[in-house]
């Protein structure tokens, strides 16, 4: 079954015992060559994921170990991939939930690609700072709500796009970043601390007050600190590939500083990495709650991406793709060097005629996405049909005229 429940508890000293919850635990036992039954299975807790391996023997004694293991670290260009390790129970002993914890932590921060100090930011203590204005150039602007979940993690989710005017006619897509708990908690400790030797947590008091638990899962720093300042974020974001199809894109690691403005609220500042190279964050974090709050930030490349230009495909070579493992070589010497990345624009104004005819020319669906002008006559022109083709079935020219409602004495 998948439905196992329970819970255990560990013991720092002998006054001090913390309860850890598990839900959903998976079980499955296997009868096996001694006549009584293994046993196999996994689960989560507020320490990770694990695997379970274990007895069941003829008296119904069960005896289970648990195998927490770290998370996979993708290995970057500047660093050489990260070895798996594996943290097992003592056995047969009780869990050691703080070294279990501890070795996973020290296991899967794997090397940083940015830091806290490569995040341009205002200086801390030197007292609130003015509200940041929006860019003016940008590659996205994202907006979502930051808050504290249950298990300590610091979570944001919502939509970006690339333009306010795209957000405002709904082309959007989903992002998501975030930061573990026990990670949220010994970078709360550090913060904190910085705060207090720099005199600005007189300004600036992230220690939230009145904070209780639900009883079952142990309360960190994580859960009364917000927001925290952190190199551990990471996330995803959605990029949209034509009229339906998606890829999600990974963010390896965001850097994050939260400074006080003027206005009550947080000025953002951060510097990420992606696959697309390094970023900047600039934005606004708007307090709603005592743990949640608006985020909207701005990103911004030092190197904007490429966009991809497609060449009508020749008639001899049939369906060509250009750059991809379809396309056939025509010329087997060195292909030229490709030059470096420019600042890439979008305009729509190019598109929309040929200079020789003069006849106007169809958006492909992957371009019409990001106008909102031509995302408008498409609808219209459904509209369209949908009314030509009532008018065709309608016997009884329902639909034949406009309703008068002066006439039919029915202003409402």
């Amino acid at each position: 079954s998948g439905r196992y429940t329970g819970s255990f508890y560990v013991t720092a000293d002998a006054n001090n015992k913390t309860k850890v919850a598990e839900k959903d635990v998976i079980l499955k036992f296997s009868k096996n060559s001694e006549g009584y039954h293994n046993v196999e299975g996994k689960g989560s807790n507020y320490y990770g994921k694990y695997t379970i391996t274990g007895t069941l023997d003829k008296e119904g004694v069960i005896t289970i170990f648990r195998n927490f293991q770290a998370p996979k670290v993708k290995a970057s260009k500047k660093s050489a991939a990260a070895a798996q390790v594996t943290v097992s129970t003592p056995e047969p002993g009780p869990l050691n939930g703080a070294a279990s914890s501890a070795s996973i932590s020290s296991a899967a921060t794997g090397p940083n690609l940015v830091s806290l100090d490569d995040v341009r930011a205002p200086l801390a203590g030197s007292g609130p700072v003015p509200v940041l204005d929006p860019p003016r150039d940008y590659a996205a602007v994202m907006r979502g709500i930051l808050k504290i979940e249950a298990d300590g993690s610091h979570t944001c989710t919502g939509n970006w796009a690339v333009t306010n005017d795209h957000f405002q006619s709904g082309l959007t897509s989903k992002y998501h970043f975030g930061i573990e708990g026990h990670r949220a908690a010994d970078d709360a400790k550090d913060m904190l601390q910085r705060l207090k030797e720099s005199g600005a947590n007189s300004d600036d008091d992230r220690e939230l007050k009145g904070v209780t638990g639900d009883g079952v899962t142990p309360m960190t720093l994580a859960n009364t600190t917000f927001p925290i300042d952190s190199s551990l974020y990471k996330g995803t974001f959605k990029l949209r590939k034509g009229a339906t199809k998606t890829q999600t894109i990974m963010d390896k690691q965001i850097s994050m500083k939260f400074v006080k403005n003027d206005a009550g609220s947080y000025n953002v500042y951060g510097r990420g990495v992606n696959e697309f190279g390094e970023f900047n964050l600039v934005g606004t974090l708007i307090i709603q709650g005592k743990a949640n709050g608006l985020m909207q930030v701005y990103r911004i490349y030092e190197q904007p991406p490429q966009p991809v230009v497609v060449q009508p495909a020749s008639k001899k070579s049939g369906k060509v793709f250009p750059g991809g493992m379809t396309e056939k070589a025509g010329n087997s010497g060195p292909v030229p060097a490709m030059k470096p990345a420019e600042r890439f624009t979008p305009s729509m104004s190019g598109l929309q005629r040929r200079e020789s005819s003069g006849r106007s020319l169809k958006l492909p669906p992957r371009l019409e996405e990001d106008d909102p002008q031509a995302v408008m006559d498409r609808l219209m022109d459904q509209c369209r049909q949908i009314l030509k083709e009532l008018r065709v079935k309608d016997l009884h020219s329902i639909f034949a005229a406009p309703v008068d409602p002066v006439a039919l004495n029915i202003p409402n």
